[in-house]
């Protein structure tokens, strides 16, 4: 995927290093060397200057979140599904897998003359350590009138709390 950035860190990359070689490699060494090997080849950099040249291509009156994301879970990242209470996602998609070790970067925006913000959440499923399928939630707020931006994480069951029913925004009023 076009947004997503580095080289995904997997059994067959952990096979390249010299202390994983003929032995059984778990979720925990691969996140253990994505989180070591998080800036590698300035994968990090790439990300960063992906979103802020897609931020170039509007106005920059228009208020808009930058979103880069890396994944250190030991697995591969899929997208569920995305919720927009202010703003959308504009030119760039989620990406709809974000590798182990990857860097992922998006833009989410609001056309300034709405004087809304951007508020917004993703959702990506994972396994935890224990193959059990989790929902991982990014939400973030950057609101128009408060100058307080927020970012939450968080991790619930399977389809704990996606569609129908997502709710009022749990950050523009906080």
């Amino acid at each position: 995927m076009a947004n997503c950035f580095g080289e995904v860190v997997d059994n067959c990359k952990l096979d390249q290093m010299v202390r994983y070689v003929g032995k059984p490699k778990t979720q925990e060494d691969r996140a253990r060397e994505a989180w070591n090997l998080m800036n590698e080849d300035k994968k990090n950099e790439k990300a960063y200057r992906y979103v802020h040249g897609v931020q170039a291509w509007y106005d920059e009156a228009e208020l808009s979140t930058l979103c880069v994301v890396y994944n250190a879970t030991g697995d591969t990242l899929y997208y569920v599904t995305d919720h927009d209470w202010c703003g959308n996602l504009g030119r760039t998609p989620y990406p709809t897998e974000i590798g182990n070790g990857q860097w992922a970067a998006f833009h989410h925006m609001h056309p300034s003359s709405l004087r809304a913000g951007s508020q917004a959440a993703a959702v990506y499923r994972a396994k935890n350590r224990d193959g059990i399928d989790l929902d991982c939630v990014l939400a973030w707020s950057t609101p128009y009138l408060w100058p307080r931006n927020k970012i939450d994480t968080s991790d619930m069951e399977e389809n704990a709390h996606w569609p129908p029913f997502w709710g009022p925004s749990p950050y523009f009023y906080h």
